[in-house]
């Protein structure tokens, strides 16, 4: 006549070795990410050094096409421009 654990005790350990798994499963899983996101980086800084003048800042000159470049918009409102009304019609 064997004793068997109480049903409370099978429970208890299977949920938690299945936390236990799905924990260390995650801590793995970011682990990996992280290697491919430093070795994505690494690969990128490579390509990057083999490129002449990419380590340069841009000139003044391009700086200034760059800022024309920007929208004249302003930030959408819920009144129109002044100058956009329609006026004497």
């Amino acid at each position: 006549m064997g004793m068997e654990p109480p049903l409370f005790f099978v429970i208890f350990f299977v949920l938690f070795f299945a936390v236990f798994l799905t924990v260390l499963g995650l801590i793995i899983f970011g682990i990996v990410k992280a290697a491919r996101q430093a070795a994505r980086n690494q690969a990128q800084q490579a390509r990057h050094a083999k490129q002449p003048g990419a380590h340069r800042q841009p000139s003044q000159c391009h700086l200034q096409t760059f800022r024309k470049t920007t929208s004249h918009t302003p930030w959408p409102s819920l009144m129109p421009r002044f100058s956009n009304l329609v006026r004497g019609r």
